[in-house]
């Protein structure tokens, strides 16, 4: 039995159930960790971290994979080159910096073929893709230091062809042949024609925010997408220097787990706007659409502990970049300009012995200190590092901020939770995504377009992240200090909604 069969078999039902005709022909998060793409939230290489990473290809056949990272601030790609693992295999690379002004840099030792070949060199990440952004200070390469990562199967490769044996490795050596895979895969007819077949999923990934100085290790589990290409029968193999395939690549219905039911929508094909990017792109937006985001918090003295949370927003920069426009399509608020799209946002608060931070609940409250001109309560980049108690983390000007206490990011915001009581350090909070909080709006309620056909609308914004919490202990044994940390995903609350189409009310199936 295949890996994902369970959860295949599980949404079959529900489908069934739902009226759905056809599960396999729509994209939706693999529960059970493997599938056709793969989103990991969050590289760093600021404050001596480094970012460690891997990918492993849990089938009997060969992959063709498109890896791409992604800066911070408006995910504009800072590399992309094409991965190619053989049956079982496993990549793994390390993403790090090589002095204190550099930008980020990625090196693998690991011998599975890439196409540009690089084993054992360190290739810095390039800036050439926001040398037109409007503030100047902003086109540097130390941009490149944070932002995320995304891998997205182009095919399976065809068992018996000389591409297939010159990718597989040999006595757990080098594969036999890269240099004449490589050739070939410089030619996308020919890789489609005669080596690939159709993306058939299974892979899954891990990464891990390494700081070898302080001795610590947090790890996180990259998010699956399953059925992304969704019906096709071939490859969709593109070439090394492309930018294709993209999240937008995908087809264009989703299917989502809500409230024991299987919520089946069609996004596509309207375009966005003006935009030549296809309103498929609601596809992905939907499986992250998230009306509350929910995690816990320490900020602990007596363990010098310290929280900051990854909030990744996977999709924004399919709505916010070059739009033409001080406003960006829904869900999303406002367009990309002077170096941010913000959005405001409202949160609560609760000690561990659940008692509410003061006016936390049913008021609007801000983040700390307040922004001169930025909104209230505002993430701000696609990218986004929320920390806790840390006076520190003070955006500035162009919406940079002063490095963050972990991570040394500097695209934080930072929450600090009044000291109601000795347990205010440590609690849990809830931000509710869907209101703007603006004063200067009418405060909207943020949604998806209506889908094709159904009406369906997703409120809030499509997130993704974990808390990273750090802990001390300054008596680990006599005279050596103690270095602690761990990742921990974030929970999320869901709401679909059909306003326009009878019945009117909460989502179901045509």
């Amino acid at each position: 039995m295949k890996k994902n069969s369970l959860n295949t078999a599980v949404l079959a039902s529900l489908a069934g159930i739902a009226g759905i005709a056809n599960i396999s022909t729509a994209v939706n998060l693999n529960g059970d960790g493997t599938g056709q793409v793969l989103i990991y939230p969050y590289y760093t290489v600021n404050a001596g971290n480094q970012t460690i990473l891997s990918v492993v290809n849990t089938t009997n056949v060969g992959k063709a994979v498109k890896v791409r990272f992604l800066e911070g601030r408006n995910s504009q790609e800072v590399l992309d080159f094409n991965l190619f693992l053989s049956h079982e295999d496993v990549w793994t690379a390390a993403i790090l910096a090589t002095s204190a002004t550099s930008g980020g840099n990625i090196i693998t030792f690991d011998t599975s073929c890439t196409l540009p070949k690089f084993v054992g060199q360190t290739i810095p990440f390039r800036s050439s893709q926001y040398q037109n952004d409007t503030v100047v200070a902003l086109r540097g390469i130390d941009r490149t230091r944070e932002g995320h990562f995304e891998m997205i199967e182009m095919g399976t490769t065809i068992l018996g062809t000389s591409f297939d044996d010159d990718i597989t490795h040999l006595n757990d050596d080098i594969p036999s042949d890269c240099p004449n895979a490589l050739v070939a895969a410089r030619n996308p007819a020919l890789m489609t024609s005669t080596f690939l077949r159709a993306p058939t999923g299974g892979l899954f990934g891990n990464a891990a925010v390494l700081n070898v100085a302080n001795g610590t290790y947090s790890n996180y589990t990259a998010t699956a997408l399953d059925n992304f290409w969704g019906p096709v029968t071939t490859a969709q193999y593109s070439a090394s220097f492309d930018v294709q395939p993209s999240l937008a690549s995908v087809e264009s219905n989703s299917l989502v787990f809500l409230n024991g039911r299987v919520i089946s929508s069609n996004w596509g094909p309207s375009l966005l706007g003006s935009q030549t990017v296809s309103g498929r792109i609601d596809a992905i937006s939907a499986l992250f659409m998230s009306d509350t985001l929910l995690n816990e918090y320490t900020t602990e003295t007596g363990f010098n502990a310290a929280s900051e949370w990854v909030i990744t927003f996977p999709t924004k920069r399919f709505y916010v970049n070059n739009t033409g426009s001080a406003l960006a399509f829904p869900p999303f608020s406002n367009a990309y300009v002077s170096g941010q799209a913000c959005e405001s946002l409202r949160f609560n608060s609760w000690n561990r012995e659940e008692r509410p931070d003061s006016c936390l609940i049913n008021c609007d409250d801000d983040f700390s200190p307040p922004v001169q001109g930025a909104p209230p309560s505002a993430l701000c980049f696609e990218t986004n590092v929320l920390t806790f108690n840390q006076a520190g983390s003070v955006i500035g000007a162009n919406g940079t901020s002063t490095p963050s206490k972990v991570l040394g990011s500097i695209l934080a915001r930072n929450i600090t939770t009044p000291a109601i009581s000795p347990a205010s350090a440590a609690g849990w909070t809830e931000i509710e995504m869907t209101n703007d909080i603006n004063p200067a709006t009418t405060r909207p309620i943020r949604r998806t377009r209506p889908s094709i056909g159904a009406g369906h609308q997703y409120t809030g914004l499509p997130a993704l992240g974990f808390w990273l919490v750090s802990i001390e202990n300054n008596n680990a044994t006599p005279g050596v200090k103690g270095f602690y940390g761990g990742a921990y995903d974030h929970k999320h609350g869901r709401r679909c909604e059909n306003l326009t189409v009878a019945p009117f009310g909460a989502c179901v199936n045509p």
